[in-house]
């Protein structure tokens, strides 16, 4: 019942047809075919799979696809379990959306923005912060890198300074720098 509410679906519209009805297009051929490799080989497949509901609206499925084999080790029947988890594609298209508007933000702006973990590496940032620190101290930044690992070797005095101010800054305080 849970699939035929998903697919929109009813039985009489399904038995006797090609799987391929379900097909949204999304995944390559290269997909199916390891998939029909796997089972065919008498292996489970696991994945999950983009469908086609009866509207034309695609709904994503966790599926597992189990093949009975005979005697002779041959597949003769596949059983077919599938959990709906389009809410849960729908949310991390949403994430990756946002982060693709928020990169955007970062990397059209000039002022120097980045930010860091609790060790005080970077997690990210832009590319203004990047050329300022390879022009200023002929630095080359990657990501996990310590925001001050080159000053405490230059300035360790300063080094102590910035890891305050970070420090008030990860105890929640809000920091204003202007130039």
């Amino acid at each position: 019942e849970n699939f035929f509410r998903i697919s929109q679906y009813s039985l009489y519209d399904i038995i006797g047809k090609n799987p391929r009805m379900f097909n949204s297009g999304y995944h390559e051929k290269k997909f199916f075919k390891e998939l029909w490799n796997t089972v065919l080989a008498g292996n489970i497949w696991k994945g999950e799979m983009c469908n086609k509901a009866k509207d034309g609206s695609f709904y994503w499925a966790d599926t597992t696809i189990v093949p009975f084999l005979d005697t002779n080790n041959e597949p003769y029947q596949f059983l077919v379990i599938r959990y709906d988890i389009t809410e849960r594609k729908n949310a991390e298209e949403k994430v990756i959306q946002s982060e693709a508007s928020l990169n955007a933000v970062i990397e059209n702006t000039d002022a120097s923005i980045y930010s860091l973990d609790r060790q005080y590496r970077y997690i990210k940032f832009n590319s203004v912060l990047r050329n300022a620190l390879k022009d200023a101290y002929g630095l080359e930044i990657k990501t996990g890198d310590k925001v001050f690992g080159f000053l405490e070797k230059l300035n360790p005095a300063e080094a102590n300074e910035w890891k305050q101010v970070y420090d008030r800054a990860f105890s929640g305080e809000v920091l204003k720098f202007v130039k």
